[in-house]
């Protein structure tokens, strides 16, 4: 019992609600709900202009994957790299979440061929604030209300299986822990 307490406390400790970005500690607002927990439910907006619901029971297994703009260098990686990972899974649906306008983000689809995953902006106030209950909200004044790099893996249950925090905002997520989380579900 001891020792499933010290990893439990290990594992919140992880988890704890800072990040870096380029070296620099950035606080996050919120508290990222647990492994085990249900998924917050939250709308988001497409590029074609309609409405996803994101989180929750849902037929597929659900990949969320929050990323700051996929205007930056990395989330331009990571979307890319989960197009292409995506194929290689069965039964998932994959959503990119960030602030980007759905023109942006349609158009960044459009010119890199993204065609195996969704993405979705929380621009919307009411859209972020449903986001926002996954605790990913930067709360430095720079970076204010951007999402950081997180990563939830969310069984048709509705229930988190996985959740990767990327401690370094400019750094990708580990993709194979990821594949691996889907894997044991599917």
């Amino acid at each position: 019992m001891r020792i499933l307490a010290a990893l439990t406390l290990s594992a919140t400790l992880a988890f704890a609600q800072s990040v870096t970005f380029q070296g620099s500690p950035v606080a996050l607002e919120g508290t990222m709900p647990a492994v085990g927990e249900k998924a917050p439910t939250f709308t988001a907006v497409k590029n074609d202009l309609s409405v996803v619901t994101i989180g929750g029971a849902h037929p597929k297994t659900q990949i969320i994957a929050f990323v700051p703009s996929i205007d930056t260098p990395v989330c331009s990686l990571e979307s890319k790299a989960f197009d292409d990972k995506v194929k290689q899974m069965k039964g998932v649906d994959l959503y990119i979440v960030s602030m980007d306008l759905p023109f942006a983000q349609k158009r960044f689809c459009g010119f890199e061929s993204i065609g195996n995953i969704t993405l979705a902006s929380a621009y919307k106030r009411a859209d972020h604030a449903g986001a926002s209950q996954y605790g990913i909200n930067i709360g430095e004044p720079l970076l204010k209300d951007l999402f950081t790099r997180a990563v939830f893996v969310v069984n048709k249950e509705g229930v988190i299986t996985y959740r990767q925090l990327v401690p370094e905002i400019a750094s990708e997520p580990d993709y194979n822990a990821v594949i691996k989380a889907v894997n044991k579900l599917n």
